[in-house]
């Protein structure tokens, strides 16, 4: 009885097999309509020839007739040779898909095995079934997955064990339409350990743009618009103050009306190569800090009068004539830690956070950006109410996993190798490994001295700089004038 079971569960196994292969190979010849074009032509064209050589096979000429039973004869020469084309077709067509689908077959049982191996599972210790295999190069691999009770989280847990397994980079784990579905994209190509700058500034095709890196899937640029404020964080030596001065760069050269505010609390030696610009201002005290985003959200709330007035919800430069405004904040977590040993700082430090955090919420729509570069980020160094209102994230290597927790919700930057300049871009629930961009200290000064004889009147801009002074009086009554 058990080897009669065993049996009927083989050969169920093995009619289920040829099936899927079939079903595999029709979708693919659907899919493909026209590349496969030539080969239902090769297929026409042999299914004539074979119905019209059946038709002489059995004709009298070669005396067969004779020799064959009378229903034979009867199917073989009443039979209209329609019917026998239409016959002949389908049964090439059959054979064609089926061993069209044996590939797919195999590809998706192997990728099945393979992931198996890494320990993927439910909660009720189901697994994950691959739905397919789709190769779009040499290069490039997109694996679809139906997994229920597996969210992409696990996925990127297991990035490192996934390709080893494989053989091949993890570049992203994505939902498809259902969040049942989740698309792996597998790469064989290697990230460079090294990109200059100058190979992707030609990139900088759209206004206001500025570079992010290049990943797996070629060089990636975004513009203010699309990502209105950005969080840039890693330890020391990873390449954080060189993409934040390489992005700086970018967006004075792709934005031709900019106002540039930079927190440099080193007394501005961070930032000291872009100080010459006659659009740049650069805040080096706590006092300077807190008077400069207060003066910003004076301005911020100009613009929304203004706009009421005009009946729009955004600033457009150009329709308006008002700047973009883009605040750089170096190294937040010291503008923004909180301390309670010097009351006058206590103080400035609260103002800098309730300005900033009504510039997170807001400014976007007053065409006003806000870059945070940061070695730690906490709710005590950048409020929680800050951090919800960044859309992108850009994470370099980081020493704990904890640390890359708070940053991306996930280990990723932990993972990192120990490539400076290699950092996880995360925008939504995208997450992607990147190459950052170096900048030559040479070229950085080459670049803003030509930005520089460019600028032909006092104000290039559109409005006067916002201009700000550190008040003496700032630190000793431990308030900040009103400014109306």
């Amino acid at each position: 009885m058990n080897k009669s079971k065993q049996g009927e569960n083989k050969f169920y196994l093995i009619l289920t097999a040829l099936s899927h292969c079939l079903w595999l190979g029709v979708k693919r010849l659907w899919r493909s309509k026209l590349t496969c074009l030539p080969y239902l032509f090769s297929i026409g064209l042999m299914t004539l020839t074979v119905t019209v050589d059946h038709r002489f096979l059995w004709n009298s000429h070669y005396g067969i007739e004779k020799d064959l039973p009378r229903f034979l004869n009867s199917l073989f020469y009443q039979v209209p040779w329609v019917v026998w084309f239409f016959l002949f077709m389908i049964t090439q067509l059959f054979v064609w898909s089926f061993l069209a689908g044996i590939k797919d077959f195999k590809q998706r049982q192997e990728m099945q095995r393979k992931l198996e191996i890494v320990g993927l599972k439910g909660a009720d210790g189901s697994y994950f079934k691959i739905l397919a295999v789709n190769k779009h190069d040499e290069f490039k691999t997109t694996v679809v997955i139906k997994s229920v009770g597996i969210g992409i989280e696990k996925y990127q847990q297991k990035k490192s064990d996934i390709e080893s397994s494989l053989a091949e980079e993890l570049d992203s784990v994505t939902n498809g339409a259902n969040p049942q579905i989740v698309i792996m994209h597998l790469t064989k190509r290697k990230l460079p350990t090294l990109v200059k700058y100058s190979d992707l500034e030609a990139q900088l095709l759209k206004p206001h743009s500025f570079i992010i890196g290049e990943s797996m899937k070629g060089v990636v640029t975004r513009t203010l618009e699309s990502l209105p404020h950005l969080l840039i964080a890693g330890t020391t030596g990873g390449g954080k103050s060189v993409f934040f001065k390489q992005m700086l760069l970018s967006l004075l050269k792709s934005t031709p009306r900019l106002q540039l505010y930079l927190l440099d609390l080193k007394r501005g030696v961070e930032m000291k190569e872009f100080s010459e610009l006659p659009n740049v201002r650069i805040a080096k005290s706590e006092a300077e800090a807190a008077q400069m985003l207060k003066m910003i959200k004076e301005e911020m709330d100009r613009r929304f009068v203004y706009l009421e007035k005009i009946g729009k919800n955004e600033i457009v430069p150009e329709r308006d004539k008002m700047d973009k405004i883009v605040v750089g904040i170096d190294e937040a977590s010291v503008l923004y830690s909180k301390t309670k040993s010097n009351p006058s700082k206590a103080h400035l430090i609260n103002l800098a956070r309730d300005y900033t955090d009504e510039l997170a919420k807001l400014a976007r729509a007053a065409g006003i950006h806000l870059i945070f570069a940061t070695q730690k980020v906490s709710k005590e160094t950048l409020d929680t109410r800050v951090q919800e209102n960044i859309g992108g994230r850009l994470c370099f290597r980081m020493n704990t996993m904890t640390n890359s927790v708070t940053v991306l919700g996930n280990k990723m930057a932990f993972e990192l190798p120990d490539v400076k300049g290699r950092a996880i871009w995360a925008s939504g629930n995208d997450f992607m490994e990147i190459q950052a961009p170096f900048v030559e200290e040479e070229l950085l000064k080459s670049e803003i001295d030509s930005i520089n004889e460019k600028f032909t009147a006092k104000y290039p801009c559109f409005n006067p700089m916002i201009n700000f002074n550190e008040v003496e009086d700032a630190e000793k009554t431990n308030h900040l004038p009103d400014g109306n």
